[in-house]
């Protein structure tokens, strides 16, 4: 009751955790260790080896193939050992048939089982050498489980007598199996989230950062705007009077001065809507003839 309660527990944390980060990893292992515990479950109250079981166990070696592939990301990181497993975990499904002929069911069962563990065995052992921090545990989880589901097998094909304390080692195993495995999934997932939460904060201050700088070079943009353009303004009304050469030349060079300041705190208002995202461009006519003018009344 322990056991299947656990188990339970697990494959429905792990179905639940598919269904929220729709990642097919979680849905395999549920399976995996669904079918798993199904099989263990025909064989506590039928203790018989039939089509069913083998079918099961079949199923269940193709799951964690299919666990083995995702959890990886062979498709990415090892391409040919994607392909490997994946040829090996179709391979699985086209042999739950050959289950309903009794002459062949052990030896397959035992064949592919083994050919399953080793795999997945070897695939931990590769991962680890190539610094891949999940294969620790996974690693851990297989030389628990190997040598008692081989022990399985034995029993089921008959090469040593059913004994209790060895299926309830199997279970112990798939127990350990379980909990590890899903344990190391959902650290791993809250993990993920908080490095998404951590840069989702830091762009948030950045951003915050960015507005309150624009807002102040706005203030400050619009602090010195309103004596600059008085000075434009004054400058312009005594250009209109009767002055001397001199004092108009003086004049004019003050004006144009006060236009210069004024583009350069238009163009500081401008890079903070431009920090802030909030830049619009305008159309503004350009003569070109009068900028050269300008420029040589300036160096006269």
């Amino acid at each position: 009751s322990f056991f299947f309660g656990a188990m339970s527990i697990l494959i429905m944390t792990n179905l639940v955790q598919a269904a929220i980060e729709k990642e097919r990893k979680y849905l395999s292992y549920g399976c995996y260790l669904l079918l798993a515990t199904a099989s263990c479950a025909y064989w506590l109250y039928l203790s018989a080896v039939s089509a069913v079981l083998s079918a099961m166990l079949l199923l269940t070696c193709s799951a964690h193939i299919t666990f083995s592939r995702y959890y990886f990301h062979c498709k990415l990181n090892m391409p040919s050992w994607y392909r490997y497993l994946r040829a090996l975990g179709v391979l699985g499904l086209f042999l739950v048939p050959l289950t309903l002929l009794d002459s062949v069911r052990s030896g397959l069962l035992c064949a592919f089982a083994i050919t399953t563990f080793i795999s997945t065995f070897v695939l931990a052992i590769y991962t680890s050498t190539r610094g891949f921090g999940r294969s620790r545990s996974y690693i851990l989880t297989r030389l628990c489980a190997t040598p008692i589901v081989l022990m399985l097998i034995a029993m089921i094909t008959g090469s040593i007598a059913p004994d209790n304390t060895i299926f309830s080692a199997v279970l112990l195993a798939l127990l350990l199996d379980g909990a590890c495995t899903t344990y190391t999934l959902v650290q791993r997932q809250i993990r993920h989230m908080h490095q998404r939460l951590l840069t989702h904060y830091n762009l948030s201050v950045e951003r915050a950062q960015k507005r309150q700088q624009g807002n102040s070079l706005r203030q400050i943009s619009h602090d010195i705007r309103t004596p600059i353009s008085g000075v434009i303004g004054m400058s312009e009304l005594l250009l209109e009077t009767s002055l001397s050469r001199s004092q108009r030349d003086q004049m004019q060079i003050i004006h144009r001065t006060g236009e210069s300041l004024l583009r350069w705190l238009n163009g500081v208002t401008d890079w903070a809507a431009l920090q802030s995202g909030r830049l619009k461009f305008k159309d503004v006519p350009f003569d070109f003839a009068a900028v050269i003018r300008d420029c040589t009344d300036a160096l006269e």
